[in-house]
Parts: structure tokens; C-alpha cells; sequence
């Protein structure tokens, strides 16, 4: 088991620091032939057991695999509302997971988690309506924060934005249309960004991701989140070498 799983580090941790409450589903079958449009063995099942965890939290719920949400599909991955999302969402994540590296990651872990009642600063359309909220990234060494960043880069907030809508010379095809489109970015997403990378309340969560890090042991990312009524939560983890750091963090080299 790769550590970077979230059934590796999640019991270690959830006695330690509030965390969302998460449902964890082995899965030993292969779930590639929904990439072909059949139906794998053990796929029922597997659609059944999410369904009755996220009856337990309530829809919507938060599902994803032990190593991605692809939350950047976010209404066609990891946001369920209702039972009748299931089958697509588990498809789409494999195909995510096949996708997102050069061997594909693993989906023989599923995770249902509730979804935490959140105050979105903006929502990014390019993302499928993903909700930026307050979320912080905390790198930690043997239970000791190194340094510390707002979770979104202004680029990704930018790229989340929509495109505006082209007006083409006749006879050319989109195919064809070899000038950038235009995105449409609010006049306020400075602001907006300046207020998520705030660091309110740092000693607190600052010191929630020591206590998640020291717990695991090592060198760990950890990304702690708000909900709207001001509580933070750790949400994620993965082992401090594969996670995105920070352009021009003088530490981003120390996990290399």
C-alpha cells in the first residue's frame, strides 16, 4: 500500500485531529472495462456499499478514491447528490485515475466522506462549479510544519474561470480557430484570492497539521479546510515528495 493512500494515514490520524466523517471500501476487482462500457465483476456491489454510506452521512456526499477526488470534474467525480450519481461518478474517477499518471493510480480503495457545510469564495466553472473555500497546505517533517501556503494558486483560479464564447468567420470550425479564447475572470478574484491565502487562525492550524503529521510520522503535505461556521478540518494528506508545492517556496526542494 502506497502511504499516499488515504486508508494508510486516515486511521491514523482521525482520533488525532477532526476530520470529515469517511467511510473506507476495499475493492479488490479491476475496474477497467468501464473504460470500454462494461460492466466489471463486483461492480454492484461496490455501487451498493457507496450508496449505503452516503445514506449514512446524507446527500450530497463526497466520494473519491484513496489516492484522487478529481475534483476538478467536481459534479462529474467526487460531488454525489443522490444514489442515482453512483455508477457514472465511479466511472468517471476510474477513467480520471487512469489518466492522471503514467501507469494510472490505483482504485482499489473507495472513500465516502461527508461533505463538510462550507462558504465557497467563488465557484470555478471550467472545474464543473468546484467551490474554492478557505484551505491551507501545511508541509510537515516528523511532526514539525517547514512552511506553510494557500492551497490555490492564482493560475488554477484563473484556469477555472469560464471561456468567453467566440464569434467564428463563416466555413471556420472550432478545430480551425487558432487564437487563444478569452477567459472570463471577475474583477474581485484578486481580492478573493488575497482572502483564501489569509492566514487567519495560523497557530491553530498550523499546530492541527503537526499533530496529523506527527501521528503519520515523516515528511507529509497536509491540507486543512474551513467550514462555515469556522471550524477547520484536516481533509487530505500525501507523502511531502508527490505533492504540489508552491512556485518559489525555498522549501520545495527539501521533499523532493
Amino acid at each position: 500500500m502506497t502511504k499516499t493512500c488515504l486508508s494508510y494515514w486516515y486511521p491514523l490520524i482521525k482520533d488525532v485531529v477532526p476530520t470529515p466523517r469517511t467511510i473506507i471500501i476495499p475493492h479488490g476487482e479491476t475496474l477497467l472495462p468501464l473504460l470500454d462500457g462494461e460492466t466489471p465483476p463486483g461492480f454492484g456491489r461496490l455501487c451498493e456499499l457507496i450508496e449505503l454510506a452516503g445514506n449514512g452521512f446524507g446527500f450530497p456526499a463526497f466520494l473519491r478514491t484513496g489516492l484522487t477526488s478529481g475534483k476538478h470534474r467536481w459534479n462529474e467525480t467526487c460531488f454525489l447528490t443522490s444514489r442515482h450519481d453512483i455508477p457514472q461518478h465511479v466511472a468517471n474517477l476510474v477513467e480520471y485515475s487512469e489518466l492522471a499518471d503514467f501507469i494510472g493510480l490505483a482504485t482499489d480503495v473507495w472513500v465516502v466522506r461527508e461533505l463538510l457545510p462550507t462558504k465557497p469564495l467563488i465557484t470555478l466553472p471550467a472545474y464543473g462549479d468546484m467551490p474554492v473555500c478557505r484551505e491551507f497546505r501545511v508541509f510537515v517533517k516528523d511532526g514539525k510544519a517547514v512552511c506553510s501556503h494557500g492551497y490555490w494558486p492564482m493560475r488554477a483560479l484563473i484556469e477555472g474561470c469560464p471561456l468567453r464564447p467566440r464569434q467564428f468567420p463563416c466555413g471556420i470550425d472550432d478545430d480551425d480557430w487558432s487564437e487563444p479564447a478569452e477567459r472570463i475572470v471577475p474583477d474581485n478574484l484578486q481580492a478573493i484570492y488575497e482572502e483564501l491565502c489569509c492566514g487567519a487562525e495560523f497557530e491553530y492550524w498550523i499546530a492541527m497539521a503537526e499533530a496529523a503529521g506527527a501521528a503519520v510520522g515523516g515528511s507529509w503535505s497536509v491540507d486543512v479546510l474551513q467550514d462555515k461556521n469556522g471550524k477547520w478540518y484536516v481533509t487530505d494528506m500525501a507523502e511531502a515528495g508527490k505533492s504540489f508545492h508552491m512556485e518559489g517556496c525555498p522549501h520545495a526542494g527539501e521533499f523532493a
